[in-house]
């Protein structure tokens, strides 16, 4: 999200503004121009692209399209192959106003996406949140790692609480783990750091999570 930015809810009162109108027609002019068909277009092409490369050739093509891709980076090179494999395609929840439980922290979407998931499934039985995470891409957000909430493992459709009014011109790719999934990978990476929570396909994290990652997906089908 732009850096002018320091809270979601800044994010909402700027793009409801006079001032913010034509930004908002012009994010969603950019929305179209990356995504012909809209949110039923799916970014896994553009992931196995970056997938396919050499170490070399990616880090060249980052490089080549500075700043779009530079949260590229962050991941671990075979973190891309997993998530085109068993990434699943989500749609944003578009929100018609901010959220009533509260605004989310800024720029800690992990966080924010384990706080809401632990949070509402202390309420509600029937059908919990999960806790998503993947890339997210779109006008207001730069291709990079990010978490969000489904409701269920087979829910398709993104709650994205710490862009959720960015949202609406993003697409994903992530793959869901329940509560007590995701508590399992959390614990793997840092044991005795009870509350720590760090993405799962960094570089340094996800050579300590992959072979749990696979044994949750493997238990699955």
């Amino acid at each position: 999200m732009a850096d002018k930015w320091k809270s979601e809810r800044e994010v909402w009162d700027f793009f409801h503004s006079e001032e913010g109108k034509g930004a908002a027609e012009s994010n969603q002019h950019f929305f179209r121009k990356l995504f012909p068909a809209g949110h039923r277009q799916s970014i896994r092409p553009d992931i196995a692209l970056v997938g396919k490369m050499t170490n070399k050739e990616r880090w060249g093509y980052i490089a080549e399209h500075k700043p779009f891709l530079n949260w590229f980076r962050e991941i671990h090179p075979h973190a891309f192959a997993f998530l085109v494999r068993y990434g699943k395609n989500y749609a944003p929840i578009i929100m018609g106003a901010p959220p009533s439980w509260g605004e989310p922290g800024w720029a800690t979407c992990y966080y924010n996406s384990l706080l809401l998931m632990t949070a509402v499934n202390k309420k509600r039985r029937r059908r919990p949140l999960v806790y998503v995470e993947g890339i997210v891409m779109g006008a207001l957000a730069h291709p990079m790692l990010h978490a969000w909430n489904a409701y269920s493992l087979e829910g398709r459709q993104a709650l994205d609480w710490t862009h959720y009014f960015g949202s609406r011109w993003s697409r994903y790719l992530g793959i869901p783990f329940t509560e007590g999934e995701y508590e399992r990978l959390r614990k793997d990476i840092a044991p005795k750091k009870k509350d720590l929570v760090l993405s799962l396909y960094s570089k340094k994290n996800f050579p300590k999570v992959e072979e749990m990652l696979l044994n949750i997906l493997e238990t699955r089908e």
